[in-house]
């Protein structure tokens, strides 16, 4: 795209604020972007206007930001305004910019380049079997989230106690299992998603002649930073990107302090409020002008934050004037509280052009979508609860994909165990068993413990002769010869997707499937394999293309904040997973004490973030916002009163209107009819 046509867009499609971000050079700049004012247009002209107007290389510009869809829509969105030039700059992830990097100069952290990632589920499995090892009779769930803190806070190994179990998991307890976890991690060449940011920081921050060449040779390649959603930057994050700066000060960074949600992630907006004291001589450009949300909407959320002390003061003007008054319902169960949603949506659906897919029902926990998901079982409503299954992460993908892990890395143990005996190849459970006990006896790998019975060379090793059967033997045997000529074929033939779908087919996996599945969900199932071989061909056809970049993009999509596109259908999800997205009608339901804000917080750091979720939960509506709350709610068969959200105080009596109507929770005798038959005609199918 010429100067021309960019500069004239840049008159037609941006407000006065968003040009000046866009057009903003020379020092570091902190864009206070609130919810709804075209961040990610001013992000992406920004990009261009670097390119086209300062000559910065294409593929020296890195913008980072926290989910892969966010990335690939800026991407998608650079690609429109430069098609050539676009198409080289670096929108990734903060963990798959990491990857990039890391396979080249992983090296000398130790590590091979064709080291696995695990995600949460993966590095659960290795946390269950060393807590096994030790004797611990603990949640991996809760440790892994522990480790996962930990490392993001960079909390050092003596600091830290497991305060949750009440004194029983001792300091050294804990550091002995953190110990075994990153000691298991490094000998099998695996990286969980933390140790992603944390092995590049420490690559960019070490003084030894090797790590100051790695640093030089990856900031001279940044030559312009930008940053989306700077407030929920963790304390790694944030070293990290001091230090891709180098010794240059050009960066961008986005975010509004009041959107900051993730703490429990170790995420803090302190990042994003001490951006003036980092940089000394930045420039700050707020962008005022909401293009989502109502007046009315917008007057209300903006009355709820006001109340929060420690934030940057802004104005909020919108695009659009009046608006529907917020609508408050006073519910005496949570029944009561789901027939009100049901009633109103009735009302609201194809008015203004609204669909099914337009309304959200928010909520500050999961199991709070329980009432809403019988009710609309029941009167045959389409709808959706987020926090499913991502396609990655689908059983049948996770297998396929283990083959690749496993193929590409054998000392990936988690991999190796899934696939081991899927399909059954004689492998079973016991003895896994016995090569888990030979590997830890003989303070090798599983599949070098494989290896020496395949080639009956290693002497030292003949016992191994005599932990399994004839038949066990020539199963291992069988498994570690199909590895290792997968091994050999993906290596020598850049063709890697027909590879995979050869050996799909050698291992009759979809047989497999076929016998463990009912037709329609054996339909269902070959239906994802082949979409995700598609996306095989099409990965390979990119330039430079390998098969280790593959393994590691399934890796960090099977993390990913990505859903499945579903049909026309009703959003129920909590307020952390809304965030980022907008809806013509939105329901924020339970909003009582105890709720949200939530009866754990002890701070009052803890208590404004609490107001920041309701106001993100706000902001997610365009034109329809109601908020509930009930009386009273049972909790194990007991009844307990409930009061009202003190953040519903806070907004303004004038963008409020009470709903007086009666609410009729009575199921009819027809309805009951139908789940009787539906409930027959489940059980007659299972």
């Amino acid at each position: 795209m010429g100067q021309f046509n960019l500069y004239d867009l840049l008159e037609k499609e941006l407000n006065k604020e968003q040009r000046d971000a866009v057009t903003f050079f020379g020092e570091p700049l902190l864009i206070i972007a609130p919810a709804g004012s075209g961040k990610t247009k001013v992000i992406t002209y920004k990009i261009a206007y670097l390119i086209d107007k300062y000559k910065i290389t294409p593929s020296k510009i890195v913008a980072l930001t926290f989910t892969n869809k966010a990335a690939e829509e800026m991407k998608e969105r650079v690609q429109l305004l430069l098609p050539e030039k676009g198409k080289y700059v670096i929108t990734s992830t903060f963990h798959s910019f990491a990857v990039r990097l890391l396979r080249k100069y992983a090296a000398i952290l130790g590590y091979k380049p064709n080291f696995s990632i695990y995600d949460a589920n993966d590095s659960e499995m290795v946390i269950k079997k060393l807590l096994k090892e030790m004797n611990l009779d603990v949640d991996p769930k809760i440790i892994a989230s522990a480790f996962s803190y930990r490392k993001n806070s960079t909390i050092t190994d003596d600091a830290y106690a497991f305060d949750i179990y009440d004194g029983f998991f001792k300091d050294e307890m804990h550091g002995k299992l953190y110990s075994n976890y990153i000691n298991y991690c490094k000998s099998h060449n695996i990286m969980d998603f933390d140790d992603l940011l944390l092995n590049l920081l420490e690559i960019l921050t070490r003084n030894e002649d090797e790590f100051k060449s790695a640093a030089s040779d990856i900031t001279s390649n940044v030559q312009y930073l930008l940053v989306d959603e700077y407030q929920d930057t963790n304390v790694v994050q944030y070293n990290l990107i001091l230090e891709l700066l180098g010794k240059n000060r050009n960066i961008t960074v986005v975010g509004d302090d009041d959107q900051g949600i993730y703490s429990f992630r170790g995420s803090t907006v302190k990042n994003i409020l001490r951006f003036e004291k980092d940089f000394k001589d930045c420039k700050i450009i707020n962008l005022e002008k909401n293009y989502r949300s109502s007046e009315v909407i917008l007057h209300a959320a903006h009355a709820v934050i006001k109340h929060n002390k420690v934030r940057k003061d802004k104005i909020m003007k919108t695009n659009i004037p009046g608006g529907s008054k917020i609508t408050v319902f006073e519910a005496q169960s949570s029944e009561e509280e789901a027939m009100f949603v049901y009633e109103n949506i009735n009302n609201l659906l194809f008015k203004d052009g609204i669909r099914y897919k337009d309304i959200a029902i928010l909520y500050r926990n999961n199991h709070l979508s329980r009432a809403f998901e019988e009710l609309f079982i029941i009167k045959d409503v389409r709808h959706k609860v987020w926090g499913g299954y991502n396609f990655y992460a689908r059983e049948e993908i996770r297998d396929i994909s283990s083959y690749l892990f496993t193929i590409l890395n054998p000392f990936d143990e988690v991999s190796l165990i899934r696939v081991i005996n899927t399909p059954r190849r004689g492998i079973g459970s016991k003895c896994v068993e016995k090569l888990i006990k030979a590997s830890l006896e003989y303070e090798i790998h599983i599949f070098e413990v494989m290896q020496s019975l395949f080639d009956n060379q290693a002497k030292s090793f003949s016992l191994f002769d005599n932990y399994f059967t004839n038949s066990e033997k020539d199963s291992i045997r069988g498994f570690y010869r199909l590895i290792t000529d997968y091994q050999k074929k993906f290596l020598s033939n850049q063709n890697f997707a027909s590879t995979f779908n050869e050996l799909i087919s050698e291992i009759n996996y979809l047989d497999y499937i076929k016998n463990q599945n009912d037709d329609k969900n054996f339909e269902k199932k070959i239906g994802y394999i082949e979409s995700f071989i598609s996306s095989l061909y099409n990965y390979q056809n990119q330039e430079s293309a390998n098969i280790y970049d593959i393994a590691s993009r399934i890796r960090l999509l099977m993390s990913s904040d990505q859903q499945e596109q579903e049909e026309d259908c009703i959003n129920l999800m909590t307020i952390h997973s809304a965030k980022g997205l907008e809806f013509k009608v939105v329901f924020i339901v339970a909003a009582e004490e105890g709720i949200i804000p939530s009866q754990k917080i002890v701070s009052e750091e803890e208590f404004e973030e609490e107001r920041r979720l309701f106001y993100v939960a706000m902001t997610r509506s365009k034109m329809h916002l109601f908020i509930s709350y009930c009386n009273n709610r049972s909790k194990f068969g007991k009844k307990f009163d409930c009061f009202p959200s003190r953040f519903i105080d806070e907004i303004p009596e004038e963008d409020i209107q009470n709903y007086d109507k009666t609410v009729d929770i009575t199921i009819t005798t027809d309805e009951i009819t139908s789940i009787k038959n539906m409930l027959i005609n489940k059980k007659g199918s299972s």
